[in-house]
C-alpha cells in the first residue's frame, strides 16, 4: 500500500481505534503528512484525507472562515477527530494517531523519540531545503547556499548512519515515530536528487541510512 494519498478523499488504517471520521485536510504529495499516515497504519487509526477538489483546495479551503475557526493559523496537514478535536502541526497530528509502542514504551524510549523528532526538524529540514527547494522551482538555486546544504546532509547521513550501524531502528528495536519522522523528512532527498548517492552518499549503499527507508516501508506495506 502506498504512502502517496492519490485520491481526493482516502481512508488510511485497518481496523481503527477511532472513529471513521478522523479527517486530514493536506495537498498532494505532502511529506509533512506522510507522517501521521503511516503512524495511522501502525496504530490502526483510521483516517479520511482530504487532499483535492471538491473536498479541500489548498490555498482556498483553508482560507475560510470555516476552516479557521479550527485551525487558526491556515497551515496544512491539519487534523480534525470525529469528536471535533481539533490539531494543527504534522508532529503532533502523528503522536496523537500512534500507539505507546510509536511514541516510546518508556520514559526513557519517549525522550529519545522527541530527540530524533526534533533532530529532523532542526538538523535535516534547514539544508534539505536549501538543496531540494531549487530543483522543484520553489526557490531561486544560489551556489554557495547549496553546497552549504550538501556538505550539512553529508554531515547528517553521517551521523544517521554511524547510529544505524549496530541498529536497526533509531530507538528500539521496532519502529517508531523517530523512524517515521526521519524517513518523511529525508524523503525529497531521497526522491528529488536522483544523484545523491553518488554526491553524498558514495559507499553507504549497504549502511544503515539507506537501509532505514526500505525497512519502515516494508514493514508498513
Amino acid at each position: 500500500r502506498s504512502p502517496y494519498p492519490t485520491p481526493s478523499s482516502a481512508r488510511v488504517g485497518p481496523c481503527g481505534v477511532r472513529g471513521v471520521l478522523e479527517t486530514l485536510y493536506t495537498y498532494p504529495e505532502n511529506w509533512r503528512a506522510f507522517k501521521a499516515l503511516i503512524a495511522a497504519q501502525y496504530s490502526g487509526a483510521q483516517v479520511r484525507v482530504l487532499s483535492a477538489p471538491p473536498h479541500f483546495h489548498f490555498g482556498q479551503t483553508n482560507r475560510t472562515p470555516e476552516f479557521l475557526r479550527k485551525f487558526p493559523a491556515g497551515k496544512v496537514p491539519a487534523f480534525e477527530g470525529d469528536d471535533g478535536f481539533c490539531v494543527f502541526e504534522s508532529n503532533a497530528i502523528a503522536y496523537y494517531v500512534s500507539n505507546e509502542e510509536l511514541r516510546g514504551s518508556t520514559p526513557e524510549a519517549a525522550a529519545q523519540v522527541v530527540q530524533w523528532v526534533s533532530f529532523a526538524d532542526s538538523d535535516i529540514v534547514p539544508p534539505a531545503s536549501t538543496w531540494v527547494f531549487p530543483t522543484l522551482g520553489i526557490m531561486h538555486h544560489n551556489k554557495q547556499a547549496t553546497e552549504n546544504a550538501k556538505e550539512e546532509v553529508r554531515r547528517i547521513l553521517g551521523l544517521l548512519d554511524a547510529h544505524l550501524k549496530t541498529r536497526t531502528f533509531l530507538v528500539g528495536e521496532r519502529v517508531t515515530l523517530a523512524d517515521i519522522t526521519v524517513v518523511c523528512t529525508l524523503l525529497w532527498l531521497y526522491k528529488q536528487v536522483t544523484f545523491i548517492m553518488n554526491q553524498v552518499g558514495r559507499g553507504w549503499g549497504k549502511c544503515g541510512v539507506f537501509r532505514l527507508p526500505c525497512i519502515l516501508l516494508r514493514t508498513w506495506i
